[in-house]
C-alpha cells in the first residue's frame, strides 16, 4: 500500500485524537482483554490450556459464517495440517470478546464492558474521516477509566495494571506527525475500498430482487456479474499480503450439475442416484466412479476440495483454495468452460442410462451466487478488523513507527454515528450540532449488519451519553 508518498501535513486536534483513540483500542485494550481471557479459562479450569479449553467449545466458537471464517486462526495448522498452539495476540478484538461473552459465563456488567470495547472498534471502523471530535474522545477516556478499574479487580495483578498504565501515558504524550499521517493515508485508502463494497452489495441486491430458487447466473446480466467479480478481485488485489494469508472461505454450496435431456424423471433420478452414490463410496474402481474421481481431482487442483455432493440435481459444495481460486470458478461457470472436464463422466452415465443425448453442465443459481458473494464479502471484510497489527512487546517502551503497523481496509463508515457509551444499552453518543435540533438521528445500513440510533436535544443537555438504538 503506497502510503509514503504522502507528504507530511499538520495535523489537527481530532486527527490525534483519532489515532490515539486507535493506539488506546488495538494496543492497550487489546492486552487487557488478552489477560482477561487467561485469566477466565484458568478460574474455569486452572489446570487446562487455552488450547485445550477452545477445542471444548470449538462447536461454539465456529459457528455460522464469521465462526467458520475465523476457526483457522482459533485452532492454527502447520505446514503440514497438524495443530499448533494458538496464539492470543494474533487474535483480534473480534475473537476475543466472541470467545469471553459466549465461552466464558460472563456477568452482565462484565458483558458490558467487554462489549464497550468492542463498540468503541467499531466506532473507529465507522468513522467517514479520521478524526475524533474532543469531547467524544474525553468522554470515551472517562469510561475506560471505569472499565479498566472493574476488570483490573478481577485481574488482581497490580504489576499488570501498573504496565497498563503507563501504556495509557504513553498514548497521551505528543504523537510522532509522521504517526498521525500514517493513519490518515491508511484511512484514506480504506474509504476508497468501502465505495468498492457498496457497488458489489447494489449490484448483490439488484440480483436478489429478481433471483429464483433454480434460476441460473447465466440468465443474469453479464455486465452485472462481471462488474462485482471485477470490484472483488480489485479488493483483493490492494489487501496486504499479510491479510491475504487470512483469507479462506469455508466449505460452500456453489454449483449443480444438471442432466439435460433426460427421457423422463426416473432416469434423471437414476443419474443422480448413480453420481451421488459413487462420490458416498469415495469413487470406487467402476464405471461411474473412477471417470467423477478425476472430474473432482481437476477440480481440487484448480479450484479446491469438493466437499460434499447431494441431491437436487447434483449439487456440490467447495472448500476453494483461495478467494482468487474462488473468482476464477465463478468466472468459469459464466463461460461454461467447466463443462468439458465432465465429458468422461458424462461418457459413463450415457452408458449407464442407455442414452446418448444425455449431456451434463455445470451451473450455479443466483442463490449459490449470492450465498458466495456474501461469505467472500464477510472473509474481505474480516482482516478490516485489524486496522493495526498488535506489537509484541509494550508500545510503552519503545519508539513507535509506521513500519511496526499493518493496515487493511477498514469496515463500513458513517459520518454521523459515534458510538461511546460503556453500555450496550446505550451504544452511542450523538455530538451535538450548532445549528438547533430537536432530535439527531441516523441509520446505518451495513454490509455485516444495519442500525440505527437517535438523541433528544434537551436529554442530550443533561445527559450526552443517552441515546436510543436499535
Amino acid at each position: 500500500m503506497a502510503t509514503a508518498s504522502f507528504a507530511s501535513v499538520a495535523c489537527c486536534k481530532e486527527e490525534e485524537n483519532f489515532t490515539r483513540m486507535q493506539m488506546t483500542i488495538k494496543k492497550v485494550c487489546h492486552k487487557v482483554l488478552r489477560e482477561y481471557l487467561v485469566k477466565k479459562v484458568y478460574n474455569i479450569a486452572p489446570s487446562v490450556s487455552i488450547d485445550h479449553f477452545l477445542a471444548t467449545n470449538r462447536t461454539c466458537l465456529t459457528r455460522g459464517r464469521y465462526g467458520r471464517l475465523y476457526e483457522k486462526r482459533y485452532f492454527p495448522l502447520d505446514a503440514n495440517n497438524q495443530p499448533i498452539p494458538t496464539n492470543l495476540q494474533d487474535w483480534d478484538i473480534q475473537m476475543l470478546s466472541f470467545t469471553l461473552n459466549n465461552c466464558c459465563n460472563l456477568s452482565q456488567a462484565e458483558t458490558d464492558d467487554i462489549d464497550f470495547i468492542k463498540d468503541k472498534r467499531n466506532y473507529l471502523c465507522h468513522l467517514g474521516k479520521p478524526e475524533v471530535a474532543d469531547h467524544l474522545y474525553t468522554a470515551f477516556r472517562s469510561a475506560l477509566v471505569g472499565t479498566f478499574k472493574r476488570m483490573f479487580s478481577f485481574l488482581g495483578n497490580s504489576k499488570f495494571e501498573e504496565e497498563i498504565k503507563e501504556d495509557l501515558e504513553t498514548v497521551d504524550n505528543r504523537l510522532p506527525e509522521h504517526l498521525v499521517d500514517f493513519y490518515k493515508a491508511s484511512h484514506r485508502e480504506n474509504v476508497e475500498t468501502l465505495e468498492k463494497f457498496d457497488i458489489v452489495q447494489q449490484e448483490l441486491n439488484n440480483i436478489r430482487s429478481e433471483q429464483s430458487e433454480h434460476k441460473q447466473i447465466t440468465e443474469t446480466n453479464t455486465e452485472t456479474l462481471k462488474k462485482i467479480l471485477d470490484v472483488l478481485e480489485e479488493i483483493y488485489s490492494v489487501t496486504p499480503d499479510n491479510a491475504k494469508d487470512k483469507l479462506e472461505l469455508p466449505e460452500i454450496s456453489v454449483g449443480k450439475i444438471i442432466a439435460k435431456n433426460c427421457r423422463n424423471k426416473q432416469e434423471e433420478e437414476k443419474v443422480t442416484d448413480a453420481v451421488v452414490q459413487s462420490f458416498s463410496r469415495n469413487g470406487l474402481n467402476d464405471r461411474i466412479g473412477n471417470p467423477l474421481q478425476r472430474c473432482i481431482e481437476k477440480l481440487k487442483i484448480m479450484y479446491g476440495l469438493v466437499t460434499s455432493l447431494g441431491r437436487g440435481c447434483i449439487e456440490f459444495s467447495i472448500k476453494f483454495n483461495t478467494l482468487q481460486s474462488s473468482l476464477c470458478y465463478i468466472k468459469d461457470v459464466v463461460a461454461g468452460t467447466l463443462d468439458s472436464m465432465l465429458l468422461p463422466l458424462q461418457d459413463a452415465l450415457r452408458q449407464e442410462v442407455h442414452n446418448d443425448s444425455l449431456e451434463l453442465k455445470v451451473i450455479m443459481t443466483d442463490a449459490q451466487f449470492a450465498e458466495y458473494i456474501t461469505t467472500a464479502c464477510i472473509a474481505l471484510n474480516m482482516p478490516m478488523y485489524d486496522s493495526v497489527a498488535i506489537n509484541t512487546e509494550s508500545h510503552s517502551r519503545h519508539s513507535i513507527h509506521p513500519s511496526e503497523i499493518s493496515v487493511v481496509p477498514s469496515q463500513r463508515r458513517s459520518n454521523e454515528v459515534t458510538i461511546l457509551s460503556p453500555y450496550t444499552g446505550t451504544p452511542g453518543a450523538l455530538g451535538k450540532s450548532s445549528s438547533t435540533k430537536l432530535i439527531v438521528a441516523t441509520v446505518d445500513i451495513g454490509t455485516s449488519y444495519s442500525g440505527y440510533a437517535f438523541s433528544f436535544e434537551h436529554e442530550f443537555q443533561s445527559n450526552p451519553l443517552k441515546i436510543f438504538t436499535s
